[in-house]
């Protein structure tokens, strides 16, 4: 849920969150970082200057994570299926993600294999070619 998110860096940067969305993840910002082309830090530059951000990395890095909760129903159930199949992930995300996880949701990555993010694959869902190269990998892994 990105409603905190935005209201948080509208706090910071006196703009309206609508603004942020625009300027953020309407623009081509949030898409290019999700496949890989910025790291965190450099996003962070990014981001700070297209909204004026006076927070620092620290803050900013919490700010990005209110947006993401861990659901223990679907928790659960990823358990419930493991015990018979074998459980894999495929999602958009950015480096961000990628380097919280081990602290923020040390939970999630151990539940699947393969766990695939589009930050290392440089592809989004639903091109062809990231669930090519997702086949590609789950086949290499079988």
């Amino acid at each position: 849920d990105p409603t905190e998110r935005l209201a948080l860096l509208a706090e910071d940067s006196g703009l309206e969150p609508d603004e942020v969305h625009r300027r953020v993840w309407v623009s081509s910002l949030a898409l290019d970082f999700e496949v890989g082309r910025y790291t965190t830090a450099d996003w962070f530059e990014l981001v700070r200057e297209a909204l004026g951000l006076r927070m620092n990395a620290e803050r900013f890095l919490e700010v990005m994570l209110t947006a993401l909760r861990v659901d223990p129903d679907v928790v659960a159930l990823v358990d419930q299926v493991r015990t018979r199949a074998r459980t894999a992930m495929l999602t958009d995300n950015p480096p961000l993600l990628l380097e919280a996880l081990p602290t923020h949701f040390p939970e999630i990555v151990p539940r699947f294999d393969p766990f695939l993010i589009s930050c290392e694959l440089g592809l989004l869902k639903p091109s062809r070619e990231i669930f090519e190269a997702v086949r590609a990998q789950t086949s290499a892994d079988s």
